[in-house]
Formats: C-alpha cells, structure tokens, sequence
C-alpha cells in the first residue's frame, strides 16, 4: 500500500478517535477499510465499489458485509466521496430465535453438572449466573460483591445502561461463592 494511502488511513483512525468511536470499532473500520483497499487497487470508481458489495455479498454473512459497507460508507464520508456510499443489504428480521437454537432447561442442568463433576465452582457460578440474568459474558465483570449487596447490577456498555435485578438465589449462591 502506498505511503499516501498509509497517511490517510491514519487519519481516518484520528477521524474515528475524534467521532469517539471505541478501539475495537476503530481497528475493525481501518481493517475493513484496508481490505476494500487491496481489492479496488489505486485506481477506483462506483463500479469498483459495488464489485466489492457483491464480493462481500458471496463471501460473508449479510450482517458481516453490511458491517463493512458501513466501514467503508463512513471512509467515504471521511474523504469528502459521499456519492461514494453504498447501501448495506437489507435483512429481514427474524422475532423469535429458532428453537432448535435455544438451550433447554435440560441442556442447562446437565452443563452446571458438568461443570461441578469437575470441581469448577468458578464455571458452575458463571453459568448459573449467565442463565439468571440473560447477561452476557462480556458483562460479567459488572458483577461485583457491592452490586451483589445491592442485589443490581448497572451495565454501562457502548455508551448505555441497564440495570440487571439479581434473583434472590442467585444472590445468595454468589455471596457464598465469595466468600469460599
């Protein structure tokens, strides 16, 4: 890649920091960026753009190319070549989850089972607290002996909260895991 484009591109990162765009949503939009790049070459029009709309299209999930689309709709903008942009693809929305997909009661008993047999309490209080809550992994760090004393936990996360009620039960089995 030319010094030029180099140049760019670490200002499109200075862009995005001053958008106050996360840095996993910096790294992911300067990587998307760079792969349009290595595919249009140096020379690119309209055309070149949606011969990399229907690339991403046969390569990747819808949500993964449209993901990217918006990375390069954003450089785009950056550069001043809004009549650049592309429309992501449109994505019908399923309500409910496929069943076949969803964990059984079961399915949940027989992984804390599992996860005791082992002797990992760790795991067992992990999964039970997943299973309570809805949390997800990411969150688990929001969780916390104060919170637990509170019997709430306050989830900031990309820039809005939620508050997350914790079950009796659950409070009273993490308690006691804490203090194990």
């Amino acid at each position: 890649m030319k010094q030029e484009t180099q140049n760019e591109l670490e200002r499109f990162r200075d862009y995005l920091r001053e958008q106050e765009k996360s840095s996993h949503t910096i790294e992911k939009y300067c990587r998307d960026v760079r792969k349009f790049l290595m595919f249009a070459g140096e020379e690119w029009d309209k055309n070149t753009i949606i011969s990399f709309k229907e690339y991403l299209q046969a390569h990747y999930k819808t949500s993964s190319a449209n993901s990217m689309l918006a990375s390069l709709n954003s450089y785009f903008h950056f550069i001043g070549r809004q009549e650049y942009c592309v429309r992501t693809f449109r994505v019908q929305k399923r309500i409910f989850c496929d069943e076949r997909r969803e964990m059984t009661r079961s399915d949940y008993q027989k992984l804390v089972k599992a996860a005791r047999g082992r002797g990992d309490e760790r795991l067992c209080a992990i999964l039970q607290t997943i299973a309570s809550t809805g949390i997800r992994i990411s969150e688990l760090s929001y969780i916390t002996a104060e919170s637990l004393a509170q019997g709430e936990v306050v989830i900031d996360c990309k820039g809005k909260q939620r508050v997350i009620l914790l079950p009796q039960s659950l409070m009273l089995y993490l308690t006691q895991y804490c203090q194990k």
